[in-house]
């Protein structure tokens, strides 16, 4: 996949909403690192799991008299991160003809004194752990023109892929030229004479070769320097004549350097940088936001003095610390601060409920349970609490079993979802709907006897799996390629069906993957011709309708944000 801008700064976009809730998502964010000339650090912030990269590599020099220097390459990937942890990026600097290697691996020019300085290799731009020995991200820096000293010489290999390598230069009569660079770190080959390029390097530090220079009597253009990079790119040969009487041909360009990008990484697209300048890094993200509320707390157990009730914690974004307040009439009861409660003399007469407080470091969330009234009377008395079987999917239909009882009761049921009855559904079983896909579902039972009631209310169980669209934003590639982050929230995986987007018209599509429950993963949909029409002037967004169609329950709309990435002009 390529793509088309390169990025001084990307587009700022505006949150949208998920599936099936309207969490409070921050804005993305970029930090753009520019070219300095020293070792510059990103720190992951807190809550942030995942970044997206967009690296560009410096350009190679041109010669003073000769050929143009390679463009760098452009790397847009996104990288699982880890908290806290700090990041090492090097940005590259652009190649000169004035014997200054591009910062961060650029090889230098060859030089005999003679003939114009041909240009050094421009650097790569990188990413790399926190401790700096593992490579994450790297964009391949440009080779460095050659010099021909009046004959055409090479031009300097553009940084990316192994197809880029630098051009030898141009024969002259008896000249021979310099072979241009190898990008898989091979030095061009030597013009007449005995002095090819330096090969690049392999290492971390991924250094391009230097450019040759022929000695005075076989003078000819000089070798450019390849580009830093991954492998960095093979210096060019120098031109030269074994007859001094003729001009020597043509320098060799150097290659650029190699693109690397580690195995974890997703959303991988390369293309090559528009300018000729020094290298960028971009980091995107989204924020840690404060925690939302991915299926509701529950209360189950037996609404009996003397007997436990238990507040289910539901399930939250953002990894949130968990805290409980048991509540009679909406105040706090002192010292109830666990998952279970045991019902006391107090309670009698009165109305319970759990609540629970989400925090982590973007924020704190507040969600109480409907409240339970615990009757007065002793009633009936329960031995085994009812319990719910059956398969939770759409269309199927679940039973709540009564549980054991003493005495002979008459009995009552109430379907809940999210601990509130549904309206109608009040017999011992429910088929499941749309509706319930993501919701925690319950069922009520109550127990009579001389017009003494006591409710008992199962354990929740999972509504069918829901498929939840995480991102808010994402960015088109040249060939019509979004990804977008989705997750699976309840009990069962989810088939993802096959997708459309539409803004105003339908502008892309996607097959059907699979997500685990509980996982969130990537899923790809790709532009047609309508969309990128819609996203071609650079740094342009549109908001975008996400639909599945409804299949098995997952889905339903989901508002985001595609943008095009700004160039650096």
């Amino acid at each position: 996949m390529r793509i088309r801008h390169s990025a001084a700064a990307l587009a700022a976009l505006v949150a949208g909403s998920a599936a099936f809730a309207a969490p409070a998502v921050a804005a993305p964010v970029q930090v753009p690192f520019a070219y300095s000339g020293s070792t510059q650090y990103w720190t992951v912030p807190a809550g942030v799991t995942e970044a997206t990269f967009t690296l560009q590599g410096a350009a190679g020099g041109g010669a003073e008299a000769g050929g143009q220097g390679g463009v760098g390459a452009e790397v847009h990937a996104t990288i699982p991160v880890t908290p806290t942890e700090r990041l090492t990026i090097e940005v590259g600097g652009q190649g000169t003809s004035a014997g200054i290697a591009g910062y961060n691996g650029g090889g230098l020019a060859g030089d005999n004194g003679l003939a114009p300085d041909a240009g050094s290799g421009g650097g790569a731009t990188t990413i790399l752990s926190s401790s700096g020995a593992s490579l994450l991200v790297a964009a391949g820096g440009g080779g460095g023109g050659g010099t021909g000293d009046g004959i055409t010489p090479g031009t300097g290999g553009d940084g990316g892929a192994a197809e880029n390598p630098g051009l030898a230069g141009l024969l002259s009569g008896v000249s021979t030229p310099g072979g241009g660079g190898l990008q898989s770190g091979v030095g061009g080959a030597a013009g007449r004479g005995t002095v090819p390029g330096v090969a690049g390097l392999t290492t971390t530090t991924s250094a391009g070769g230097a450019g040759g220079a022929q000695a005075v009597a076989s003078a000819g253009g000089n070798g450019g320097g390849g580009g830093g990079g991954f492998v960095g790119g093979g210096g060019g040969g120098a031109g030269g004549s074994t007859d001094a009487t003729t001009e020597g041909a043509g320098g060799g360009g150097g290659a650029g350097g190699q693109n690397f990008v580690t195995a974890s990484a997703s959303n991988v697209a390369t293309a090559l940088a528009t300018q000729r300048n020094n290298g960028i890094a971009v980091v995107s993200y989204e924020p840690l936001a404060s925690p939302e509320i991915r299926t509701q707390p529950t209360l189950s157990g037996v609404a009996q003095v003397g007997r436990a009730l238990t507040c289910e914690l539901g399930t939250w974004t953002g990894s949130p610390a968990l805290t409980v307040a048991w509540l009679r009439n909406g105040l706090p009861i002192a010292g109830a601060t666990s998952a279970t409660y045991t019902l006391a003399t107090a309670d009698a007469g009165q109305q319970l409920a759990c609540q629970v407080t989400a925090t982590n470091a973007a924020g704190t969330t507040v969600s109480r349970t409907p409240a339970l009234t615990i009757p007065v009377t002793t009633g009936p008395s329960n031995a085994a609490v009812p319990t719910v079987t059956g398969s939770s999917a759409i269309g199927s239909r679940l039973t709540c079993n009564l549980g054991t009882w003493s005495g002979t009761p008459t009995f009552a049921y109430a379907w809940l979802r999210n601990g509130r009855a549904v309206a109608g559904q009040t017999t011992s079983s429910y088929t499941l709907s749309r509706t319930d896909a993501g919701q925690s579902i319950q069922c009520a039972v109550t127990a009579t006897v001389d017009g003494q009631a006591v409710t008992a209310q199962t354990a929740a169980v999972g509504g069918p799996a829901r498929l939840v669209i995480l991102s808010t934003s994402a960015f088109v590639s040249r060939t019509g390629g979004v990804s977008v982050q989705i997750a699976c929230y309840g009990p069962t995986d989810c088939v993802v069906p096959t997708m459309t987007a539409t803004s105003g018209q339908v502008i892309a599509r996607a097959g059907a993957r699979t997500v685990r429950s509980g996982n969130s993963s990537r899923y790809t949909i790709r532009l047609g011709k309508r969309g990128l029409d819609k996203l071609r002037r650079p740094g342009s967004s549109i908001a975008v309708r996400f639909v599945c169609p409804p299949n098995g329950g997952y889905g339903g709309n989901a508002r985001l944000t595609w943008a095009a990435l700004k160039g650096t002009a």
